[in-house]
């Protein structure tokens, strides 16, 4: 597992979702761009559903090489999709 670069942090910025963004800033900064990334797949999958958290994660993998399971457990993905329904 790599770790996220601020460059390339800056640039997965740019398409994120801007209120989930802000509010994982408000909750969980300061922390690792690792953490960040996961703790925002976490809630974009609890506020948009998991076709909002697949076109992320398919997004991070394509441009940015980054495997988002290896920042997120299969239970966590789950129970963030489940708090949702």
């Amino acid at each position: 597992m790599e770790k996220i670069t601020n460059e390339n942090m800056e640039k997965i910025a740019i398409y994120m979702d801007d209120d989930i963004r802000e509010w994982t800033h408000g909750c969980y900064a300061p922390c690792s761009n690792e953490e960040f990334i996961k703790q925002y797949f976490l809630r974009l999958l609890y506020e948009q559903k998991e076709e909002a958290g697949e076109a992320f994660e398919r997004l991070l993998a394509d441009e940015f090489g980054v495997d988002i399971n290896d920042y997120v457990t299969y239970e966590e993905k789950q129970n963030a999709i489940d708090k949702w329904f």
